[in-house]
């Protein structure tokens, strides 16, 4: 994985921390390391998707107010549950990705909620709830925007790794 990889996750989880909270709804916000590794997953990019889980959860853990660990181990729990899933079973359809984005973002927050609690930190279950089903929605919305994008520069980049010819190929 490239050095500006870490750069952008580094990026997205400042942005998450300090920015995204301005577009929560009802206390729910997009999980911008959570959306992008769930789609790395489906599209089989399994290290870099671990990169990514690992990575973001630590900076998310250091850059946010939550105990120590709950982004990092969330991630990890989501991620080897994934890509346990995607190893075992193929599919290319949207509508599986939006199902597992909805199950990925529901469990990450019960087990959220879970974490928290072992922590002493107990919240209302209607702030809770709103949460859940927001963070949901958002990150719905936000994968459906965000995956054509991932889909382009990953036809890009696979098209310009088919273009590459080596100097004995050129002279043959």
């Amino acid at each position: 994985m490239k050095f500006w990889s870490f750069l952008l996750i580094v990026f997205l989880a400042i942005i998450q921390t300090t920015i995204m909270h301005y577009f929560s709804i009802k206390l729910g916000m997009v999980n911008l390391i959570l959306v992008i590794f769930i789609m790395m997953l489906f599209l089989k990019h399994f290290e870099s998707a671990l990169i990514w889980a690992a990575f973001g959860g630590l900076i998310l853990d250091l850059l946010s107010s939550t105990p120590s660990g709950m982004y990092f181990l969330g991630f990890m729990i989501i991620y080897f549950a994934l890509a346990l899933f995607f190893k075992t079973f193929e599919f290319e359809e949207v509508i599986v990705l939006l199902i597992i984005m909805i199950v990925a973002s529901t469990c990450f927050d019960l087990f959220s909620l879970v974490y928290l609690d072992l922590w002493g930190i107990r919240l209302p279950i209607h702030d809770f709830s709103n949460i859940i089903i927001f963070d949901t929605l958002l990150n719905t919305i936000f994968i459906c925007i965000i995956y054509p994008i991932l889909i382009s520069i990953n036809k890009y980049f696979s098209a310009k790794k088919q273009r590459i010819i080596t100097i004995s190929e050129f002279y043959k």
